[in-house]
């Protein structure tokens, strides 16, 4: 700005007589500058009224518009670039046009139009997911907790190579059949279970399917119900799975080791990292990778549960419910400690010293025993096993 005399205003022709506004090398007086531009909100730069973009009040060059807005594709609202939902076809969308007009396969996870989605009682799918066989039944659970020590909710999912005659199932055990890609037999899905019922499931389940076969291409899935715990308590879980991924993998054949379908996990969240609202978990979620850690927390979006995937495929009863009830006794423990008392008790170099904390938590010597034995099997022999 400046005071000059005899110059005259670009916009209104008058001799100025107080304070000069010079904008790109043209002067103006006050009324004519007030009238005529405004300041971008994000940069400062001055911009003429008629060529500045006006989003919730704000004003803004186009440079700045380009770079912080995006129109959505369906009904053109401006919206803010950290607040678009972009589509897996490369538009932009506002949250309510997302929502109405996307939807995701609840088993694989890729994203659908609501209108190409395949509905079941018990879910959403894709053309390729979506179950050729029958949903799993009804389960009551007992007021009994004592063999499975939790009383969390769980699932599993069993595959199979060969599974002759398995329609004659359907009916005769609570679990439900479905199709896989990956495997030549069927994916065996229970309900939501719990208590010492849940495990009864598992082992009449496992008496039915006698004769069935598993392969090296087949896995068993164990899903634990973490719908309700804070993002306090994932945190917790999820640094512990972290710092015993090691041990757990003792427990399970090589193949299963760094397999594909069981990738090691990378990231372990902390208070340290900010990660303290739902917000934060999803964009933890999202540097974990894709669905196929061996503890897949893509799983906890759509389930609501993290699915351990490390487990050798089998359909016998004792390692089915002995790795059920490792689990979730481990998650119980890691939700009721604090960070701190997590990283001490099993921060060790020596994964007998792990195994050691690791069978305090499960309080059961018979487990301890059976996991030793297990770890003895795959080449590793623990120098303390717990009697």
């Amino acid at each position: 700005m400046a005071i000059a005399a005899d110059i005259k205003c670009a916009e209104c022709g008058r001799v100025i007589a107080g304070e000069v506004h010079n904008v790109n090398g043209y002067d103006y007086c006050a009324e004519c500058h007030r009238e005529t531009f405004t300041t971008c909100a994000d940069c400062g730069a001055e911009v003429a009224r008629d060529d500045a973009r006006t989003v919730n009040g704000d004003d803004y060059c186009e440079d700045c518009y380009g770079e912080r807005f995006e129109e959505c594709e369906h009904c053109g609202e401006v919206i803010d670039r950290e607040r678009s939902y972009p589509s897996e076809n490369g538009d932009v969308y506002c949250e309510d046009c997302y929502s109405d007009l996307f939807t995701c396969c609840d088993d694989c996870g890729c994203e659908l139009y609501r209108d190409d989605a395949r509905y079941t009682d018990n879910g959403t799918y894709c053309d390729g997911c979506y179950p050729d066989g029958w949903q799993p039944g009804h389960f009551r659970p007992s007021e009994s907790f004592r063999e499975v020590g939790s009383t969390r909710r769980f699932g599993v999912e069993l595959e199979t190579s060969q599974c002759p005659d398995y329609e004659e199932l359907q009916g005769e055990t609570c679990f439900g059949a479905k199709d896989d890609a990956s495997i030549t037999g069927k994916e065996f899905i229970s309900p939501p279970l719990s208590s010492d019922k849940g495990l009864e499931a598992i082992r009449e389940f496992c008496r039915l399917a006698e004769g069935f076969e598993v392969d090296e291409k087949c896995g068993f899935h164990l899903h634990i119900d973490l719908s309700r715990v804070s993002v306090a308590g994932l945190r917790r879980v999820a640094l512990a799975y972290r710092l015993t991924q090691q041990l757990w993998a003792r427990f399970v054949s090589e193949s299963r080791r760094g397999n594909y379908y069981c990738k090691p996990l990378e990231y372990a969240p902390s208070t340290a990292e900010g990660v303290e609202t739902r917000e934060d978990w999803d964009s933890f979620v999202d540097r974990c990778g894709d669905r196929y850690k061996w503890a897949n927390w893509q799983a906890y979006r759509a389930h609501g549960t993290v699915e351990i995937r490390l487990h050798t495929s089998t359909l016998d009863p004792e390692k089915i419910c002995n790795w059920v009830k490792a689990h979730l006794r481990f998650v119980d423990w890691a939700i009721a400690h604090d960070e701190s008392e997590i990283r001490e008790s099993l921060t060790h170099y020596e994964l007998d010293s792990q195994f050691g904390a690791l069978a305090e938590i499960w309080a059961d010597p018979a487990l301890a025993d059976f996991y030793a034995a297990r770890a003895k099997k795959f080449g590793h022999r623990f120098a303390k096993e717990v009697a």
